[in-house]
Protein backbone atom coordinates (compact mmCIF):
# COMPACT_ATOMS: atom_id res chain seq x y z
CA UNK A 1 0.00 0.00 0.00
CA UNK A 2 1.27 3.24 -1.43
CA UNK A 3 0.47 6.43 1.32
CA UNK A 4 0.17 9.24 -1.26
CA UNK A 5 -1.85 11.97 0.90
CA UNK A 6 -1.60 15.28 0.14
CA UNK A 7 -2.07 18.65 2.90
CA UNK A 8 -5.85 18.35 2.29
CA UNK A 9 -6.13 14.78 3.30
CA UNK A 10 -3.50 15.62 6.13
CA UNK A 11 -6.95 17.36 7.54
CA UNK A 12 -9.18 13.75 7.87
CA UNK A 13 -9.52 11.03 10.05
CA UNK A 14 -11.83 7.74 9.46
CA UNK A 15 -12.98 6.46 12.66
CA UNK A 16 -14.05 3.00 12.40
CA UNK A 17 -16.43 1.57 14.83
CA UNK A 18 -15.26 -2.25 15.25
CA UNK A 19 -17.28 -5.42 17.39
CA UNK A 20 -15.27 -8.44 17.15
CA UNK A 21 -14.85 -8.80 13.05
CA UNK A 22 -11.42 -8.88 12.61
CA UNK A 23 -11.42 -9.28 8.94
CA UNK A 24 -14.08 -6.75 8.13
CA UNK A 25 -11.91 -3.95 10.52
CA UNK A 26 -8.36 -5.01 8.02
CA UNK A 27 -10.51 -3.95 5.13
CA UNK A 28 -11.47 -1.01 6.15
CA UNK A 29 -8.04 0.29 7.69
CA UNK A 30 -6.46 -1.03 3.89
CA UNK A 31 -9.54 0.54 2.22
CA UNK A 32 -8.45 4.09 4.31
CA UNK A 33 -5.07 3.78 3.39
CA UNK A 34 -5.77 2.97 -0.23
CA UNK A 35 -7.74 6.39 -0.21
CA UNK A 36 -4.43 8.04 0.83
CA UNK A 37 -6.18 8.86 4.66
CA UNK A 38 -3.32 9.36 6.86
CA UNK A 39 -5.04 9.66 10.10
CA UNK A 40 -7.22 6.42 11.49
CA UNK A 41 -9.16 6.29 14.88
CA UNK A 42 -10.37 2.24 15.61
CA UNK A 43 -13.14 2.47 18.21
CA UNK A 44 -13.49 -1.34 19.40
CA UNK A 45 -16.18 -3.12 21.73
CA UNK A 46 -15.17 -5.93 23.72
CA UNK A 47 -11.65 -6.35 21.46
CA UNK A 48 -10.83 -10.18 21.26
CA UNK A 49 -7.16 -11.26 20.61
CA UNK A 50 -8.07 -11.20 16.33
CA UNK A 51 -8.95 -7.68 16.52
CA UNK A 52 -6.02 -6.68 18.62
CA UNK A 53 -3.76 -8.69 16.31
CA UNK A 54 -5.10 -6.48 13.59
CA UNK A 55 -4.33 -3.18 15.16
CA UNK A 56 -1.03 -3.84 15.64
CA UNK A 57 -0.11 -4.86 11.61
CA UNK A 58 -1.03 -1.03 11.36
CA UNK A 59 0.43 0.54 14.63
CA UNK A 60 3.63 1.28 13.01
CA UNK A 61 2.66 1.23 9.61
CA UNK A 62 4.70 4.07 7.69
CA UNK A 63 2.78 6.78 6.95
CA UNK A 64 0.09 6.04 8.76
CA UNK A 65 -0.83 7.37 11.95
CA UNK A 66 -3.83 5.12 13.91
CA UNK A 67 -5.21 5.84 17.29
CA UNK A 68 -7.03 2.49 19.18
CA UNK A 69 -9.35 2.99 21.82
CA UNK A 70 -11.67 0.30 23.32
CA UNK A 71 -14.43 -0.47 25.50
CA UNK A 72 -15.27 -3.67 27.93
CA UNK A 73 -18.94 -3.50 27.34
CA UNK A 74 -21.81 -3.48 24.96
CA UNK A 75 -22.88 0.14 25.24
CA UNK A 76 -23.60 0.45 21.24
CA UNK A 77 -22.54 1.82 17.97
CA UNK A 78 -23.37 5.22 18.70
CA UNK A 79 -20.87 5.17 21.70
CA UNK A 80 -17.84 3.79 19.84
CA UNK A 81 -18.69 6.89 17.21
CA UNK A 82 -18.60 9.42 19.96
CA UNK A 83 -15.49 7.58 21.39
CA UNK A 84 -13.49 7.48 18.08
CA UNK A 85 -14.39 11.01 16.84
CA UNK A 86 -13.26 12.49 20.55
CA UNK A 87 -9.58 11.14 19.81
CA UNK A 88 -9.59 12.29 16.04
CA UNK A 89 -7.07 15.27 16.03
CA UNK A 90 -7.85 16.74 12.64
CA UNK A 91 -10.84 19.30 11.81
CA UNK A 92 -12.70 17.00 9.65
CA UNK A 93 -13.82 13.08 10.34
CA UNK A 94 -15.76 10.10 8.21
CA UNK A 95 -17.28 7.63 10.73
CA UNK A 96 -17.39 3.98 9.16
CA UNK A 97 -18.31 0.78 10.28
CA UNK A 98 -16.22 -2.23 10.21
CA UNK A 99 -17.92 -3.67 7.55
CA UNK A 100 -17.61 -0.39 5.13
CA UNK A 101 -14.78 0.65 3.04
CA UNK A 102 -13.82 3.51 1.30
CA UNK A 103 -13.09 4.04 -2.50
CA UNK A 104 -10.24 4.44 -3.67
CA UNK A 105 -10.99 7.56 -5.73
CA UNK A 106 -12.89 9.30 -2.47
CA UNK A 107 -9.41 10.12 -1.61
CA UNK A 108 -8.66 12.47 -4.87
CA UNK A 109 -12.09 13.66 -4.76
CA UNK A 110 -11.86 14.98 -1.28
CA UNK A 111 -8.85 16.61 -2.08
CA UNK A 112 -9.93 17.92 -5.38
CA UNK A 113 -14.06 18.88 -4.62
CA UNK A 114 -14.75 18.08 -1.09
CA UNK A 115 -12.36 20.08 0.87
CA UNK A 116 -12.65 23.11 -1.17
CA UNK A 117 -16.12 23.37 -0.86
CA UNK A 118 -15.56 22.52 3.44
CA UNK A 119 -13.55 25.81 3.56
CA UNK A 120 -15.50 28.29 1.77
CA UNK A 121 -18.17 27.08 4.74
CA UNK A 122 -20.32 24.04 4.22
CA UNK A 123 -20.56 22.12 6.97
CA UNK A 124 -20.21 18.81 5.72
CA UNK A 125 -20.20 16.79 2.47
CA UNK A 126 -21.90 13.57 1.90
CA UNK A 127 -22.31 11.48 -1.27
CA UNK A 128 -24.06 8.59 -3.30
CA UNK A 129 -22.65 5.40 -1.85
CA UNK A 130 -23.41 1.88 -3.24
CA UNK A 131 -24.06 -1.21 -0.56
CA UNK A 132 -22.10 -4.42 -1.45
CA UNK A 133 -23.00 -7.89 -0.16
CA UNK A 134 -20.62 -10.27 0.91
CA UNK A 135 -21.61 -12.44 -2.22
CA UNK A 136 -20.28 -9.29 -4.60
CA UNK A 137 -23.63 -8.24 -5.45
CA UNK A 138 -24.16 -4.23 -5.21
CA UNK A 139 -26.92 -1.40 -4.94
CA UNK A 140 -26.86 2.09 -4.91
CA UNK A 141 -27.91 3.82 -1.82
CA UNK A 142 -30.55 6.52 -2.96
CA UNK A 143 -29.89 9.12 -0.54
CA UNK A 144 -29.34 11.32 -3.04
CA UNK A 145 -30.37 12.29 -6.96
CA UNK A 146 -29.67 14.53 -9.51
CA UNK A 147 -26.53 16.37 -10.14
CA UNK A 148 -23.98 16.59 -7.57
CA UNK A 149 -24.42 19.84 -6.30
CA UNK A 150 -24.31 22.39 -2.85
CA UNK A 151 -27.62 21.42 -0.76
CA UNK A 152 -28.91 23.85 2.02
CA UNK A 153 -28.76 21.75 4.90
CA UNK A 154 -32.44 21.27 5.48
CA UNK A 155 -32.77 19.45 2.47
CA UNK A 156 -31.66 16.57 4.71
CA UNK A 157 -35.04 16.39 5.76
CA UNK A 158 -36.34 15.54 2.21
CA UNK A 159 -33.66 12.53 2.51
CA UNK A 160 -34.51 11.29 5.61
CA UNK A 161 -37.67 12.09 6.00
CA UNK A 162 -39.89 9.69 3.53
CA UNK A 163 -41.52 6.74 4.97
CA UNK A 164 -39.27 3.48 4.39
CA UNK A 165 -36.36 5.34 3.52
CA UNK A 166 -33.22 4.75 5.70
CA UNK A 167 -31.59 7.08 7.97
CA UNK A 168 -28.66 9.40 6.75
CA UNK A 169 -25.65 6.97 7.62
CA UNK A 170 -22.37 8.70 8.71
CA UNK A 171 -20.79 6.39 6.50
CA UNK A 172 -21.02 8.76 2.90
CA UNK A 173 -20.63 12.11 5.02
CA UNK A 174 -17.55 14.52 6.14
CA UNK A 175 -17.85 16.12 9.18
CA UNK A 176 -16.53 19.04 11.44
CA UNK A 177 -15.79 17.66 14.71
CA UNK A 178 -16.20 21.30 16.04
CA UNK A 179 -19.81 21.15 15.03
Amino acid sequence: CRVDAGRDRDELTVCITNFRRPHYLERAIRSSIHAGVKHIVVASMEPDAETLGVVDQFIDFPGLRLTFTSINADLGCNELWLQSVYRAETDRVIVLHDDDCLNTPLGQSYQDVIQPELRHGVGFASWRAQVMYDVGNKRECDYFSGPTRVLPSMEIENFVGRKGRLSLSPIVSVFNRAV
